[in-house]
């Protein structure tokens, strides 16, 4: 691969995005149910790439973008975010929210699979493992996980990992974007208002003059360096630093080795922000910026993931897949809606939607469908998100390599493990979150 074919690969996404954009604004439907165009330019390039019709090909740099960009994601979301007491308790109660869904899909995902198996006598064992791994994890995280497996001798659970994932970003969206209509048609918003919609441009087309903002601020002289630039760097640089301090510990700590590379830059960002502010360097950072390069990164992010969709998969174990994925996403979402508006005293909906949209697809599709209510990224779902992500980072680090080996020797010791996980969730969100 030359810096070359990369530039051409981009400029190939490009025109799938495009294609989206040029789509959305001729066909009203997508703009009434909030598809945005990355989605439909994804799901462009799915149709017309081998896998369906066969008449484009497909970069193989595709399938690799999303887990690169959600690196940048990730540091920009949480650098230039101040800490204090009442955002931490905003972080907090988003992440205990997660905990009891993680711990649900866990626990209730191995027991599910093996109720099962008594049904489908050869599906794999602990293939039941796959399905918080998929869902919250996604593919990245479901293809460590199914080596894990695929090594100690059980080689399908990779496979199924990967079909569980696609239908986890497939539902994500889909059934996603059910619940952010029903929740803008209620009120449930904050950032857009059913009212909205009487504006023609809320759905599509130019914006009015009144109406267009700048995508940033310069901080300093562009005789020196281009503004877009300097906040590139900055991020940058939280990656860096992020993977200076994670590498070793993936290195030396065995079961850490599974720590994803979007840890780096949001370790990073926890680390150079708090040094800008403490040495006054704080003013040379502008957010907005920041803001609007990590939703051009986001754009690419979804069209890459949909493009690249294996759909070939879903030929075997179709039937259990299906009533695993059906059931596990409908009390997922039980859950969400259940425990959100209590747990969540501000932005209750716009934290459903990213954690929904995570804990069926992965953190691309969260941040889709809370682009759909809140466009200019403006509550602290996101940033809650990238805080709760270090704080269990032990967690998420450490289940990922232990599960699979646990479920080969029992399998309920991990529903127990998932079950502890689940009712800590409750009972510290009862405690310290309740409200009427």
């Amino acid at each position: 691969m030359t810096l070359m074919s990369l530039f051409n690969d981009f400029i190939t996404l490009a025109m799938f995005l495009l294609a989206g954009f040029v789509v959305r604004e001729k066909c009203k439907i997508f703009q009434k149910y909030f598809i945005p165009a990355s989605v439909i330019g994804g799901i462009i390039a799915l149709v017309l790439g081998p896998q369906v019709l066969g008449w484009v090909v497909i970069p193989k740099t595709f399938a690799g973008m999303s887990g690169v960009m959600i690196n940048f994601i990730m540091a920009a979301l949480v650098f230039g975010v101040p800490i204090n007491f009442k955002q931490i308790r905003n972080y907090l109660d988003y992440s205990f929210m997660g905990l009891i869904v993680y711990g649900f899909q866990l626990g209730g995902g191995v027991f599910l699979g093996m109720m099962l198996r008594r049904f489908w006598k050869d599906l794999p064992a602990g293939w039941g493992c796959m399905g918080v791994f998929s869902f919250i994890g996604g593919h990245g995280t479901a293809a460590a996980v199914g080596n894990v497996f695929k090594s100690n001798g059980v080689e399908d659970n990779l496979g199924i990992g990967m079909i569980l994932s696609t239908i986890g970003v497939i539902t994500a969206i889909v059934f996603g974007m059910m619940i952010v209509n029903w929740g803008i048609r209620h009120g449930k918003t904050l950032y857009i208002k059913d009212t909205d919609r009487a504006e023609a441009s809320f759905f599509g087309g130019l914006l009015p003059a009144d109406k267009r903002t700048p995508v940033g601020l310069n901080r300093v002289s562009p005789v020196g360096i281009n503004n877009i630039a300097l906040q590139f760097v900055f991020i940058a640089l939280c990656i860096w630093v992020g993977g200076w301090v994670v590498v070793p510990i993936k290195t030396h700590v065995p079961h850490m080795s599974g720590i994803p590379s979007f840890i780096y830059g949001i370790v990073g960002a926890m680390i150079i922000w708090p040094l800008m502010c403490r040495f006054k360097l704080d003013q040379y950072a502008d957010k907005k910026t920041i803001s609007s390069m990590s939703g051009f990164c986001l754009e690419i992010v979804i069209v890459s993931a949909i493009a690249t969709i294996r759909i070939d998969l879903l030929t075997r174990f179709w039937l259990p897949i299906l009533i695993y994925s059906a059931i596990c996403v409908a009390i997922t979402f039980l859950i969400e809606i259940y425990f959100c508006p209590r747990m969540c005293r501000n932005e209750w909906f716009e934290k459903l939607c990213m954690n929904f949209g995570q804990a069926t697809g992965n953190t691309s599709t969260g941040l889709a469908l809370l682009r759909s209510v809140d466009p200019n990224m403006q509550s602290s779902a996101a940033d809650a998100h990238g805080v709760s992500s270090v704080v269990y980072l032990p967690v998420l680090s450490f289940i990922p390599a232990a599960a699979p080996l646990l479920c080969l020797q029992n399998e309920w010791i991990v529903v127990g493990i998932g079950a502890v996980l689940c009712v800590a969730g409750i009972v510290i969100g009862r405690i310290f979150f309740w409200q009427k």
